[in-house]
């Protein structure tokens, strides 16, 4: 285990809200009858593609910075429609650089039968579509697309109810979107998830007053279901919260927490590592928040971090962490093995290639395989000779920056724009946690 010459983190913070839920809970708002208050938001760029995205079909969305919500006055579907209808001409939307605002809005549009063009940055152009435009078309949607990606072109919505749709990969953004299909077009949605995706989804149908019923790995959503506005408060994100826990598990003498987390089963693959790999990290204040487990994570180093084994079934429950995991194997004792992990080729950037580019320069022991990586530690990090590339991808740059912190030298955060992806306020929050 390496000692840093780094300054110890210290404090309690609570990181960005969480971006998956905020995402779900401006849809279903949007498509409840009445007023939804959603409080403490996460308020970044991913987020306000899928807000704007709303404002275009005519929902009416305001922001109460004052009091950290936004209001949806939601206007059902009936209202949605006849908005459209009313405009006469096809929607174009361009959604930059999300992923998660364009599978569900695919599935959304498609659901409603609202004739749109979709299309995205160059990041977002090399993701696929075709795990969702796939499963629309076979229930009757027009879609065409360019060689299973964007720009896209919705023609006609779904005809068919979506019964027995076996999830293909292990994606929760998959199966939201065929559950929005179905809320869009009245019809009943049956999706068997083998997988374990992350299920905000299901939960927050609930809270909205879905009958969804969910049995094992099957989901079961009746046609014509009727959501009612709802106030719903967003936790921390897990996956913002990663950037910490590892740091606080590596560098000497800090004591990090990270306060209202959300902890959901589908969410916490990065604690089982931590707890396999001895950090030492303690939960407390476990409570519910809408049906969403939460609690306050502190983390402390430990001098007996071990390397692991990460197998494909854990990965739906932390593929998003495996960057800044695979950062914490560094510093290991042993090779830790992650496999499985295909997806991360289909994020902002393909994060095996470039989470092994990026930390081999910074002096790590790793091998990029097809599907993940072998990695052997501890090694002693460097800051490399020549400037690290993020890719223009949000997590590599907060892997960077924690990784040039675990070096010891004199941090340096560039400017950047990236994180303001998923995490606006981050070098706010490392500066707090170093007391700069």
């Amino acid at each position: 285990m390496n000692t840093f010459k780094t300054p110890s983190l210290a404090g309690t913070i609570k990181p960005a809200n969480d971006k998956s839920m905020t995402h779900r809970a401006l849809i279903l708002a949007a498509l409840a009858t009445g007023e939804t208050i959603i409080v403490n938001p996460l308020r970044a760029a991913d987020t306000t593609q899928t807000m704007h995205a709303l404002q275009m079909l005519g929902v009416p969305i305001t922001i109460d910075a004052q009091h950290h919500c936004i209001k949806v006055q939601g206007i059902g579907r009936a209202g949605i429609k006849a908005y459209v209808e009313a405009l006469a001409t096809p929607l174009h939307f361009d959604f930059g650089n999300s992923g998660t605002t364009t599978r569900l809005m695919i599935g959304l549009l498609a659901g409603l039968n609202v004739p749109a063009t979709i299309a995205g940055d160059a990041s977002l152009q090399r993701r696929p579509m075709d795990r969702i435009v796939d499963r629309l078309t076979q229930a009757g949607a027009q879609i065409t697309m360019t060689r299973g990606h964007l720009p896209l072109t919705i023609h006609r919505g779904i005809t068919n109810g979506l019964i027995d749709e076996r999830l293909q990969v292990g994606s929760a953004q998959v199966k939201t979107a065929l559950l929005l299909a179905g809320l869009g077009a009245n019809v009943p949605v049956t999706i068997v998830d083998d997988f374990q995706t992350r299920d905000h989804t299901e939960i927050m149908l609930a809270t909205f007053g879905a009958p969804i019923t969910v049995t094992d790995t099957t989901i079961k959503l009746p046609a014509h279901t009727q959501l009612t506005g709802q106030v719903i408060a967003i936790p921390g994100d897990i996956s913002s919260a990663a950037f910490w826990l590892v740091a606080g598990a590596v560098i000497a003498e800090s004591t990090v927490t990270l306060a209202d987390v959300g902890i959901n089963p589908t969410r916490t693959g990065i604690l089982a590592v931590l707890e396999r790999m001895h950090a030492d990290i303690k939960l407390r204040g476990r409570h519910q928040v809408n049906g969403e487990p939460v609690a306050d994570i502190t983390v402390q180093p430990t001098a007996n971090l071990q390397a692991t084994s990460i197998t494909k079934a854990e990965i739906p429950q932390l593929v998003d962490e495996l960057p800044i995991i695979a950062l914490l194997a560094t510093q290991a004792q042993g090779t830790t093995e992650i496999s499985g992990a295909q997806e991360l080729r289909f994020k902002e950037s393909d994060r095996l290639a470039t989470v092994g580019q990026v930390l081999t320069q910074f002096g790590a022991n790793i091998q990029v395989n097809d599907d993940g990586f072998t990695i052997t530690g501890p090694t002693r990090l460097h800051v490399p000779e020549v400037p690290v590339d993020d890719f223009g991808d949000h997590r590599i740059t907060m892997l960077i920056i924690i990784a040039q912190l675990m070096t010891g030298a004199r941090l340096e955060t560039r400017a950047t724009t990236n994180v303001n992806v998923s995490y606006p306020n981050f070098i706010r929050d490392l500066e707090e946690l170093l007391h700069v």
